[in-house]
């Protein structure tokens, strides 16, 4: 199954998260970020295992209000 590494760089940190057990139905994974209006972030998704490697999703911020 797939197997891959996370690595997410805010400009201050990098973080480092090893999926290393096989996942069919994804994976959650948190990484708190700091950066200013303007900023960037870098998100890398490398296989270390099976066939691809995948991001699926990235939700920034809080959480809103409800309407």
């Amino acid at each position: 199954g797939r197997r891959q590494r996370i690595t997410v760089n805010d400009g201050t940190s990098t973080t480092v998260v090893d999926l290393t057990s096989s996942y069919v139905d994804g994976a959650w994974i948190h990484i708190p970020v700091s950066v200013a209006a303007g900023g960037k972030i870098d998100i890398t998704a490398t296989k270390t295992g099976g066939l691809t490697a995948v991001v699926s999703g990235v939700f920034l911020g809080g959480p809103g209000s409800p309407p």
